[in-house]
């Protein structure tokens, strides 16, 4: 019947809600193989490596990228089952992923959810450089080949945001 409302599936409205929170960057470097992706980057890291993360996503933020880190959507996550949101953003929505590696990464319960919903997207994308892995301690992520390369955070978050904004303007 026509005077009855449409309804967004769940997971559009999801997608909705995001994109209507996020403006959609202006950079013609977006990748032609995801429709539509809100995030350029979106970040996982455990607690421990919070300062590392931080600086990282206001770093690629000040240059004009669209950033997923936690701090900067606290209304957006308020209320929402984080289950699925984590997923969408890190199986989805997001250009790259960047995964600060550390034994604490390893161990979090978040982390993991979050490393095997990019893992997935990885695979289905038959190996495209979708995780950026960024080496605290040196430990190997499971399901991560171990001949994938790596940024040490040894090199400094400038650097390491320098290779990452080329990466970004690059794709």
């Amino acid at each position: 019947m026509s005077l009855l409302p449409s309804f967004a599936r769940p997971e559009m409205r999801r997608a909705q809600e995001i994109a209507g929170r996020v403006l959609t960057n202006k950079r013609e470097a977006r990748s032609s193989r995801q429709e539509n992706p809100n995030f350029d980057v979106a970040i996982s890291f455990a607690g421990t490596e919070r300062s590392y993360a931080e600086e990282l996503a206001n770093k690629i933020k000040a240059a004009g990228f669209e950033v997923f880190y936690d701090k900067f959507f606290p209304e957006d996550l308020w209320g929402k089952n984080l289950v699925e949101f984590f997923y969408d953003i890190y199986s989805r929505r997001s250009r790259y992923c960047v995964i600060l590696v550390s034994s604490e990464y390893l161990g979090r319960e978040w982390t993991v959810h979050e490393r095997r919903s990019a893992q997935e997207r990885m695979l289905k994308e038959k190996g495209n450089e979708y995780i950026l892995p960024i080496k605290i301690e040196d430990v190997e992520l499971p399901g991560i080949p171990a001949t994938m390369g790596y940024l040490p955070i040894e090199m400094g978050i400038d650097k390491i945001a320098e290779a990452l904004l080329k990466k970004l303007n690059t794709k």
